[in-house]
């Protein structure tokens, strides 16, 4: 499986024609994920200590990722 930047950057760095995309991804299946890569660290920025339930709808993922995230920042 391909994400779509993996993808995006064969064809950036190589110039590939249709056909050649064709032949390296045809049939592959593209993983595009549910949340932009970043999303961690709009998150952190946004979260307030009241706000989880309402990042957790905003970013469409659980309140425990909400959790999990701001509990992992504070580790590091």
């Amino acid at each position: 499986m391909f994400t779509i930047e993996e993808i995006a950057k064969e064809i950036r760095e190589n110039n590939l024609s249709n056909e050649q995309i064709y032949k390296k991804f045809g049939g592959f299946s593209l993983y595009i994920p549910k949340v932009k890569p970043n999303y961690q660290e709009d998150i952190l920025r946004e979260y307030n200590g009241y706000n989880h339930y309402s990042l957790a709808t905003k970013y469409n993922i659980s309140i425990n990722t909400v959790y999990r995230i701001v509990r992992e920042s504070k580790k590091s």
